[in-house]
């Protein structure tokens, strides 16, 4: 239980950080069924088996809505049933797994939030 409380600790306080390094310079990909975007709002809804890229990284969802706001910095809004993600840990051999009804993201604190009957798994446990 130790252990669970110490996984659930680090991943609330940085999720991404133990994240493969090397994927935040790689190019973003992002397959979707569609796209509507709305300069106006710096506002981009990607719908329908969207799937993003990046290095290690694989999010899956049914839609993603991204926002950047005046300094450049974007948000991310993820739903789907459920949206799922997998990342390569740096400097491991170990993989980190999640899902839920909801994700969200912010570039600007790197903090990953998943919302709603959400699961995140690596070799060092599992919550739920």
């Amino acid at each position: 239980m130790r252990t669970l409380a110490l996984l659930l600790a680090a991943l609330a306080i940085a999720p991404l950080a133990i994240a493969e390094k090397a994927d935040r310079e790689k190019e973003i990909q992002v397959l979707a069924d569609r796209l509507t975007a709305d300069d106006t709002k710096r506002e981009a809804v990607y719908e329908g088996n969207v799937v993003v890229t990046q290095g290690t990284l694989r999010v899956a969802a049914a839609r993603i809505v991204v926002r950047e706001d005046a300094e450049g910095y974007r948000s991310f809004v993820a739903t789907g049933a459920p949206v799922t993600f997998r990342q390569k840990r740096d400097n491991a051999e170990d993989w980190v797994e999640g899902e839920a009804q909801r994700a969200e993201f912010d570039d600007r604190s790197d903090v990953l939030k998943l919302l709603a009957q959400a699961r995140l798994k690596s070799a060092q446990g599992e919550i739920t």
